[in-house]
This record gives C-alpha cells, sequence and structure tokens, in this order.
C-alpha cells in the first residue's frame, strides 16, 4: 500500500530549510578556515577538505585529533510531550541518543571516543524541582531536601492513601487559582507524575511532588474543609511541622 504524501515525515516538512542552513554553515566554514593558519605555529596541521565533514580533524606529528560538536536542539521538547502525554521520561534517552550521535560521526574517521564534554543550562533553577524528571536522570538525592525534613514513616501506602484527598484539594484550589502551577489542566499531569514514580524504583520520591503541590493549594487560600484534615494527618504521619511545612514545600 502507498504511503500518503500527508504522512511522510521529511525535513522541510518539519519545518528544517537546509538550503538556508547549509548555505549559512558554508558562510561559516569560509570565515573559520582562516583560523587554520595558527596551527602550524603550534606544530599542527589541518587536513585539507575536512570542515564541513562529520568531524574535524587536526594533524599532529604522531597522530589525528578528531573532534565533534553536538547540540541537543529540540529533543527534548518530545521527552517534555511523553511525560505529559503518557506519564513516562524519556530524558535519560535522550542523552543515550544524542551521545551516540556523537560517537557515530567520530567512528566514520576512525577516530576512538576519549572524553565527552556537556554544556548544560536551564532558564530557571525550577527546572530542577521536577521529580519525575529528576528520577528519570537517576538523581534521586534532588529529592534529599524533602527526606532531610521528614522524621517519621517513609512508608509509601502513605501516598496511595492521601491521593484522593490531595486531588480535593487541587481541585479547590484550581477554581480560584492564585498560583499558575495551580491550573485544572494541570491536575492530571501532577497526578501521573505522582503514580510514575510510584512505580518506579524510588516510590518514596512521590513524596515531593505530593507534598510540594498540595503545599501551593494549602497556601493558596481555599478553604480549610477540603481535605484540610488528610493534609495534617500526613504532616503528622511524616514527622513533619504543619507550621512551617507549607513555606519550605510551596
Amino acid at each position: 500500500m502507498a504511503q500518503s504524501d500527508a504522512t511522510v515525515l521529511t525535513y522541510d516538512a518539519s519545518g528544517v530549510n537546509y538550503d538556508l542552513l547549509d548555505a549559512f554553515k558554508r558562510a561559516c566554514q569560509r570565515e573559520a578556515a582562516g583560523t587554520a593558519r595558527n596551527l602550524p605555529k603550534h606544530g599542527l596541521s589541518e587536513p585539507p577538505g575536512v570542515r564541513g565533514q562529520s568531524a574535524y580533524l587536526i594533524e599532529t606529528p604522531d597522530e589525528y585529533w578528531a573532534h565533534v560538536e553536538e547540540g541537543l536542539g529540540t529533543k527534548n521538547l518530545v521527552a517534555d510531550a511523553m511525560a505529559r502525554i503518557a506519564g513516562r521520561t524519556f530524558y535519560r534517552q535522550i542523552g543515550i541518543d544524542t551521545v551516540a550521535t556523537i560517537v557515530n560521526d567520530l567512528v566514520t574517521t576512525g577516530a576512538a571516543p576519549v572524553c565527552v564534554a556537556m554544556h548544560a543550562a536551564v532558564g530557571s533553577g525550577d527546572w530542577f524541582s521536577d521529580a519525575a524528571r529528576a528520577e528519570a536522570l537517576g538523581l534521586p538525592e534532588m529529592t534529599g531536601k524533602l527526606f532531610s525534613i521528614i522524621t517519621g514513616s517513609l512508608d509509601v501506602n502513605l501516598i496511595h492513601e492521601a491521593l484522593p484527598h490531595w486531588e480535593a484539594s487541587f481541585a479547590a484550589a484550581a477554581q480560584f487559582p492564585t498560583d499558575l502551577r495551580i491550573h485544572a489542566a494541570r491536575q492530571g499531569y501532577y497526578k501521573t507524575a505522582i503514580e510514575t514514580q510510584l512505580a518506579g524504583e524510588m516510590p518514596a520520591a512521590a513524596f515531593w511532588p505530593l507534598l510540594s503541590i498540595w503545599a501551593l493549594c494549602i497556601n493558596s487560600g481555599m478553604s480549610p474543609t477540603v481535605a484540610g484534615a488528610a493534609w495534617e494527618q500526613l504532616l503528622n504521619q511524616l514527622g513533619l511541622d504543619a507550621a512551617g511545612v507549607e513555606a519550605r514545600l510551596g
């Protein structure tokens, strides 16, 4: 059965115009080529025609060095979307894919990978407060901020018992939200994140999104009769101080 043109995935259909991009890349290569005259000062040279290839080569008296510069691009957006849609995170796989791309480019020159340098930047420190993402990245210590103030039980059954009350609190706070994070459209995402962590290798980490979002709901000024007793009961079971925990987690 022939594939419909509407379903064919192409660079053009994805908004990538290589006619424009390649022209820019060639202009960059022409300008950068002038810097090769500095290499002989250090006993190095540049093989002819190497610019624009899968990896950049520098020749030393004894060997070649190969270098690849790889950008993450918008791959993270795919992982972000999967977290929202399916409640599963694939940030670790995005990292593996990016390193694999680097290695594949290197080996076309016969070079063996020696090191990988990473440039990591985020627009806000809030990026690191996503507990589901932290677990996916293999960084459960990011939830240490929570565990360091818990002196009571870490029984994950407490999360299962509290979740219906958490949902009621969120629904009440979302009616008149005072915080952009408390919006009816986000409730399903937060619940999925909690359930995903409960099913993961570190289920106790689910306490972090449960408590941090619940604290936002409590601080929103909603009626204390809406699951307020369940909130205080959970704090007592965890050995937390109800008087100050909202400020520390919210």
